[in-house]
């Protein structure tokens, strides 16, 4: 999903997705 939405991939190294 990170190629989809690279804003996804941020708030994933935020929360720890």
């Amino acid at each position: 999903m990170e190629m989809s939405s690279p804003i996804i991939s941020q708030k994933r190294g935020n929360m720890g997705y």
